[in-house]
């Protein structure tokens, strides 16, 4: 089976490519930045050719995306976003559906369901969708698109709603989550009792493993987790610990970190870290037969070795 992955060369799409080639998939590696032992796309967009890139290939697992900044306003950078993650991804199911390839899996994102969740009303699959920024709101375009062109030319999909990845050579601010606790800084999340769901890398290539070989994915949308939500405090408190550091953490009235936050310019950045968000991904067992392989604990473990070696 031949399996073209794009943004080859991303956090995603690396691990993946590195997964499935050793489990003997042969894999074609797609990215804009060149490289050895990869099919190079200088630029994708809704012009792009795909016809050499997609030659006898069965599946395309589509990881490439403009990733989510929380220094956007409003719906300002919708044009950017849509430009490459609605228009892009509309010509790369298109020409997939042309040249014979039979499935597209996507990589999403559980924005388009929404930015945080209650006390007992997790998101599920039969969640509705609620994106809140411009970002989410381009995903759930994708995902459309993706939906029409498959039931005008029979091109199976799975759709992949991912919350924070992790893992070894993830970014942004996960790793600024690591940062503060090797650096042993104050953390002043001591007593918010929120929940939030995280996915280790290894159980999201896992999984896409797992939607390559069964016919039970076909035209499904997926919400992924480690099936271990956690709160922000204890995340903290686990990466501390792994790094063989007590936690720093103490607390202070949420409305001042709220007021804080605003007067810094850091109000998203806190109410992220402050609010919930859960998936129920325990329907997943029964609906593809797929248990994640890794804990959180053996998650973080991992993270944190890779951390302390390479940062």
């Amino acid at each position: 089976m031949r399996i073209a992955v794009t943004g080859s060369n991303g956090f995603v799409g690396s691990h993946l490519c590195e997964y499935l080639e050793t489990k003997n998939f042969d894999v074609t590696r797609i990215q804009r930045k060149s490289g050895s032992n990869c099919f190079y796309i200088p630029k994708i967009d809704k012009n792009t050719d795909w016809a050499k890139a997609l030659k006898e290939v069965d599946t395309v697992i589509h990881c490439a995306s403009i990733v989510h900044s929380l220094n956007e306003k409003n719906f300002e950078s919708l044009h950017f976003y849509r430009n490459f993650n609605v228009l892009a991804t509309k010509k790369l199911a298109e020409d997939a559906s042309k040249y014979g390839v039979k499935r597209f899996i996507f990589i999403s994102s559980i924005k388009v369901n929404g930015e945080k969740t209650y006390l007992d009303y997790p998101f599920n699959n039969k969640s509705n969708t609620n994106p809140e920024d411009a970002y989410s709101l381009s995903k759930l375009e994708a995902e459309e698109v993706l939906k029409k062109i498959s039931k005008e030319t029979g091109l199976d999909y799975v759709i992949i709603r991912p919350p924070i990845i992790y893992g070894p050579g993830v970014k942004a601010n996960f790793v600024k989550l690591l940062k503060y606790a090797k650096y042993n800084l104050p953390f002043p999340f001591a007593k918010i009792k929120n929940l939030r769901s995280i996915l280790y890398i290894g159980n999201l290539t896992s999984f896409i493993e797992k939607c390559l070989l069964t016919d039970n994915s076909s035209a499904k949308t997926f919400l992924v987790s480690d099936g271990e939500p956690l709160s922000t405090n204890d995340l903290f408190k686990e990466i501390s610990l792994h790094m063989g550091k007590k936690p720093n953490s103490f607390s202070i009235p949420r409305v001042f970190m709220n007021f804080i936050g605003k007067c810094i310019g850091k109000r998203k950045e806190i109410d992220l870290l402050s609010s919930s968000l859960v998936i129920d991904s325990l329907d997943l067992k029964k609906l593809i037969d797929w248990d994640p392989p890794y804990s959180t604990h053996k998650g973080l473990q991992l993270t944190v070795k890779w951390f302390l070696k390479n940062k």
